[in-house]
């Protein structure tokens, strides 16, 4: 094993070569193994780990984004950065080079950390429920009191005035006015 000291000369490309061959890569290993991916690009290293022959799996749940100015359904990862794949006493150096994957979370040893297996089964277990859209905002009614839950007026209180689809007409006390306001309906919280 190769000691690297903090102050050598190896640029850190160098280092990182260095430190990947550090372990094993017939290290016999069996289970799910965590890994890490760059930002938003779990389905990449989800597909990229596929066509290598692995069993990849990120937990996802849906739920509803604004696309333009409609809310769609949107699948999401539930640990985002974070997948599992399936090692089964084959050699997992590769990985290590998979588009779109950081790094495998490993032991100090240097081999991939294994995640309970009844854990993961658990996950692909409850996919299907997180996969269906939690039910729809409450239906708003015109005079319903509510707050706006984000934006620069968060938390102020509010009533609504008009409903559209995707829109409510809030009226609200600002600067000792009573000012009416184009709101998301998504940016709604009933108020107690």
């Amino acid at each position: 094993m190769l000691d690297v000291q903090p102050h050598s000369r190896l640029d850190a490309g160098q280092r990182d070569v260095i430190h990947r061959s550090d372990v094993s890569p017939a290290a016999a290993v069996q289970g799910w193994a965590v890994f890490t991916t760059h930002p938003n690009t779990e389905d990449q290293a989800e597909n990229h780990l596929t066509q290598q022959g692995f069993e990849a799996y990120c937990p996802r749940y849906t739920c509803r984004r604004r696309i333009g100015t409609t809310l769609q359904p949107v699948a999401r990862p539930l640990f985002p950065r974070y997948a599992f794949v399936w090692l089964s006493n084959t050699p997992w150096h590769s990985i290590l080079y998979t588009t779109g994957v950081s790094d495998l979370l490993r032991s100090p040893q240097g081999k991939p950390y294994i995640a309970p297996e009844a854990a993961v089964s658990a996950l692909q277990a409850t996919e299907a429920l997180r996969r269906t859209l939690p039910p729809g905002k409450p239906l708003w009614r015109l005079g319903d009191a509510c707050t706006l839950a984000g934006g620069p007026f968060a938390g102020h209180p509010a009533v609504i005035s008009e409903i559209g689809k995707h829109t409510a007409l809030v009226a609200m006390m600002l600067f000792g006015q009573l000012r009416n306001m184009a709101v998301p309906l998504d940016n709604l919280v009933a108020r107690d």
